[in-house]
């Protein structure tokens, strides 16, 4: 283990291409910040944001003399001539428009916002029905941001909803950018799932720096022609089907020809089909994406561990044993990739839960050369972690936390707990697909904690005219289900709380149902904390036919999770604690998932997910991007079903 000095230095994140400029006294003009281009002189910027030479001479003296190729220029905001097919200040005066958005299972108003740093507010003016909620798969109207560069760096973009008939390449002229840049400012963008209605986010004003051979920007070639006895300049021109001032504008300086003097003579220029423009357009973006992508091993991998294990108390918290328990499962793993031929360092950290440590830790040289960060716990430190790990393009999994919206900018962060209304989502859906042709009944008390999840699910129900029906806890529960039984009918009970004591309160009168109605099918469906209840109640789990959905679970019969168990055992003389999730458990996989990644596909493994494999022993990776420009967060959900063959079924949500 290797354990570094600690420097203080403070990073910041920089911002550079194409930003305007604010002044602070709001009477005073606004500017962009401009940097003049090879071969670009006074004309086309003028041209391009519709201002004199005088004006740009006057907020840059400097540019009396002429312009040099990456000048920097303060030009004055009045808007973009239709140069380039762009309605007039459609790029950079846009306050009041607007694109589309499609709602993605799990999303919330909020989590919209913060995805394109809007406020709710402004989304509920321009829709005001979203006010009572929003649905999957509807259309929202979201305001750009002011495009006025502040504080927040994300203030800078444009987005824009991809249209038919729409291309890399055209939304590249469109913007004055390049192709290049979309796919930078897009590290979720490919040629393979560009698609009408994805939202991708632009910074306009870098010219483009791909070209594709058309018409009007092919380079005329020429052969070399000797000039027969009687030849004219006509005579060769309608001999090479070329006009005579094509000859002449090749030839400069040509007078009168004779026999036996040379001439160029242009070939007639290629006009290229829209097909094949195409052609060459997708060809070119194909290299520029493989550019980008290109995910290079090397020969060793370097990880930190930013982790609380707080080393200076004198009494070990609870807490603290399950960070130390996490990272000694990470250890196993490391382990066992090393004895596959990996070459790993492990830099490990004690942050003792301080954001003022972890930014010390940051501030260390070797940080920077490391591939991958796991950690810190603190929100506020996280942060911190995730900007400097996209400062220097490094990988930060965060393990722990549900609460960061770094996940929403910052394409190197892997969330691996699905937050919550992510895994609603994921389970209602599921939850339809088995269950939605059953009798559904809704058990409710007085103290519901599980309402959020219960409206949602009835929600949809709704949505799809399935009905379902609702009953307290505190009447008769087994003459109530009796009512609802019927030989042709399943059916499923679904609890509002997920309490140890009202799951006594479900049990205890559904068993007394099934005894009395022997050929009742009934499943009754419930949570991820009732795993910590089995103790109590495994009977009745099987004897209900009981479906519990959970983002973790270690199969007690599984092989392999007996093996590691051993293994934990040997190496640190205890055995792990029971928590759900057993963080020993947790440690091994993250460190399996990861490792692997990292030793197959290198540094940029984000794009190579569908292809990484890993032995999973308590939760399974299955990371999706909230955009195009997001980081990762593992959806990843289990249905655990105890069946009344007394069986356990693990069954992995896809």
């Amino acid at each position: 283990m290797k354990i570094a000095r600690i420097v203080i230095t403070f990073f910041i994140l920089s911002l550079c291409i194409f930003l305007p400029v604010t002044a602070q006294n709001q009477e005073k003009p606004q500017f962009y910040k401009y940097t003049v281009n090879s071969a670009e002189g006074f004309y086309s910027i003028c041209k391009k944001f519709d201002v004199t030479q005088e004006e740009i001479i006057q907020y840059n003296p400097e540019a009396r003399n002429g312009l040099k190729s990456g000048q920097e220029l303060l030009i004055p905001i009045k808007g973009m001539n239709n140069t380039d097919g762009v309605q007039q200040n459609h790029i950079f005066k846009h306050k009041d428009q607007t694109f589309n958005h499609t709602i993605a299972p799990g999303e919330t108003l909020y989590s919209i916002s913060k995805m394109y740093n809007v406020s709710t507010q402004d989304i509920i003016k321009l829709n005001p029905e979203s006010n009572k909620g929003i649905k999957a798969g509807a259309v929202l109207r979201i305001p750009q941001s002011s495009g006025i560069t502040t504080s927040d760096k994300n203030d800078a973009y444009i987005y824009h909803t991809i249209s038919p008939k729409e291309t890399l390449f055209s939304l590249a002229r469109q913007y004055s950018t390049s192709v290049e840049n979309i796919l930078k400012s897009n590290p979720g963008l490919s040629p393979a799932n560009f698609s009408i209605g994805k939202v991708i986010r632009l910074i306009p004003g870098a010219q483009p720096t791909e070209t594709i051979i058309t018409k009007e920007n092919q380079t005329p070639e020429y052969q070399i022609y000797k000039v027969k006895k009687k030849e004219t300049l006509y005579s060769i021109a309608q001999k090479f089907k070329v006009k005579v001032s094509d000859i002449v504008e090749i030839n400069p300086g040509i007078g009168k020809i004779s026999q036996g003097d040379e001439l160029k003579i242009p070939v007639a220029e290629k006009k290229l089909s829209k097909e094949e423009i195409a052609i060459e357009e997708t060809n070119v973006i194909n290299q520029i994406y493989s550019k980008l992508n290109n995910s290079s091993q090397k020969g060793e991998i370097n990880v930190a561990l930013l982790l609380p294990f707080m080393l200076n108390e004198e009494n070990t918290s609870t807490k603290s044993a399950l960070f130390l328990e996490y990272y000694q499962g990470f250890l196993l793993a490391v382990d066992s990739l090393k004895q596959q031929g990996a070459n790993i360092n492990i830099y490990t950290y004690d942050t003792q839960n301080s954001p003022y440590i972890v930014n010390k830790i940051l501030s260390t040289p070797e940080l920077k050369n490391i591939d991958m960060i796991i950690g810190p716990v603190n929100d506020s430190s996280l942060k911190n972690a995730a900007d400097f790990a996209q400062k220097n393009n490094i990988n930060l999994v965060n393990s722990f936390s549900l609460k960061n919206e770094d996940i929403n900018h910052n394409p190197w962060v892997f969330q691996t707990n699905i937050p919550h209304s992510y895994l609603y989502a994921e389970t209602i859906n599921e939850f339809i697909n088995r269950f939605g042709r059953k009798k559904i009944v809704f058990v409710y008390t007085d103290n519901d904690d599980k309402t959020e999840f219960t409206n949602m699910l009835k929600d949809e129900l709704k949505r799809q005219s399935i009905s379902y029906s609702e009953i307290p806890a505190t009447i008769d529960l087994e003459k109530e289900i009796g009512k609802h039984y019927s030989e042709t009918d399943d059916i499923v009970v679904v609890p509002s709380c997920g309490s140890r004591s009202t799951l006594g309160k479900v049990i205890v009168p559904l068993n007394k149902a099934r005894e009395n109605h022997p050929d009742m099918r009934i499943t009754l469906f419930g949570y991820p904390e009732w795993q910590t209840y089995t103790k109590d109640y495994l009977d009745s789990y099987y004897h209900l036919n009981t479906y519990i959905f959970t983002r973790f679970y270690a199969l007690p019969t599984d092989n392999n999770v007996k093996s590691l168990n051993r293994a934990f055992h040997y190496w640190y003389n205890k055995e792990m604690i029971n928590a759900n999730p057993k963080y020993g458990l947790l440690g091994f996989d993250t460190g399996m998932y990861f490792l692997t990644a990292l030793y197959r596909y290198g540094k940029n493994f984000g794009n190579s997910l569908q292809d990484i494999q890993s032995q999973s022993l308590q939760t399974d990776f299955n990371f999706q991007r909230l955009n195009n420009w997001s980081g990762f967060i593992n959806k990843n959900l289990y249905f655990v079903r105890f069946t009344p063959a007394y069986t356990i079924e693990k069954i992995t949500i896809k």
